[in-house]
Order: structure tokens, then sequence, then C-alpha cells
């Protein structure tokens, strides 16, 4: 009975790591409907995910890009060199972060957490954040009917942010039911509000543009 047990905890080890996609100078492609009950990580690899395609795992990659199509299911995005699109439909039940790249982000994708950016431009249309959207060095853009639903944080870069151009932060038909700070004293932030955009919360140490 105990081999039996046994047996049966390394097969459900095995089929764990199998799982899990890892790679190294090779990119990972998810096919269309394709379920990974893991995650996926890539180092000087991108990572696509297709059509419908559901990873419980996070995806992350060094040195690559994250594509995830239309209407798929994922925890978590994380890239440390690539930029990062989200198609319409898709539902992230985690956080969505960069380091040095985009984050793009379409019509009616949820985003069950935080989206972060350090030098990257971040585009949300028609995409509902739960949590924060923050930023060290990116612009940030909200078209489309998107909603924010707690704050948008432009962060501390402790002395390391060299940006002599303002900072802008787009809001367009578009909700933010937080705030807007900036509390990166080294650079001036510009919040532009257009189309009936709303910052529900304060608009802290940034200028107000409205057309």
């Amino acid at each position: 009975m105990k081999k039996i047990i046994l047996f049966a905890v390394l097969v459900t080890i095995a089929a764990a790591s199998l799982s899990a996609k890892t790679t190294v100078n090779k990119s990972i492609h998810i096919q269309e409907g394709e379920h990974i009950s893991g995650g996926c990580s890539s180092v000087n690899g991108s990572i696509v995910v297709d059509d419908g395609a559901q990873v419980t795992g996070g995806c992350k990659t060094v040195n690559g890009s994250i594509t995830v199509a239309r209407d798929c299911k994922v925890r978590s995005l994380k890239s440390v060199n690539g930029g990062i699109r989200v198609e319409e439909g898709t539902r992230v039940s985690s956080d969505i972060e960069t380091v040095n790249g985009s984050i793009q982000c379409e019509q009616g994708v949820h985003i069950n957490g935080d989206v972060e950016t350090v030098n990257g431009a971040l585009k949300l249309r028609g995409t509902e954040v739960e949590d924060n959207v923050t930023t060290y060095n990116g612009s940030i853009s909200l078209t489309h009917g998107s909603v924010v639903h707690q704050d948008i944080i432009v962060k501390d870069s402790k002395g390391h942010n060299n940006r002599r151009e303002p900072l802008r932060i787009i809001i367009d038909d578009s909700i933010v039911e937080g705030d807007i700070i900036n509390r990166e004293d080294d650079i001036e932030v510009i919040v532009t509000l257009r189309n009936g955009a709303q910052v529900r919360g304060d608009i802290i140490d940034a200028q107000i543009e409205k057309e």
C-alpha cells in the first residue's frame, strides 16, 4: 500500500513538473485552447499565448516579450527586457510588470492586481485594473473607458531618475477611482483629462490639463 501511495506521489510531482515550461535561448509558444497547469519562464526568449489558452502559473521572461492573445486566462505576466501585450477579453488574475518594456492592454482585459513599469510606456485601452497602476519613468495612457479602481502612482526613484521632459499621464474617456500621486521630486508630471475623464480622488504634486 505504501509503495502505491509513493508511486502516486511521484507521478503527481512528475506531472506537475511537465506542466511547467522553462527554456533558455528559446521562445515558448502555448497553442490555442491549451491548458498549462503550471507557469512558463524563458531566458533570452519570448512567450506567446494563443487564443483561449489558460496558464495557471506565472509567465516570466528575461530578454524577451510576452504576447497574450484573446480570451485567455493567465496568472501573472513579468518581463525584464521586453514589452507585454494583452489582447481583447483576457483575464489576468495577478500582476503585470515590466522593467524595460512597454505594457499594452486592449478592450475587455481585466487585471485583478497591479500594473507596473519602470522604463516603459503603459497603454490601457478599455481595460479594468483592480489595484494600482505605477511607473517610475514611463508615460501612462488610459483610453476607451478604462477603469483603475485604486491609484496611479509615479514612484520615487531615489535619485536615479535623469528624465528631463515631463512625464505625461493621459486619462481619456476613462476613470481613476483613487488618487494620482507623484512621489518623484525630480520630474514634472502632467495629467491630461479628455472626453469626460474622471479622477475621483486627489491629484497630488502634478499639473492638470483639461481638453
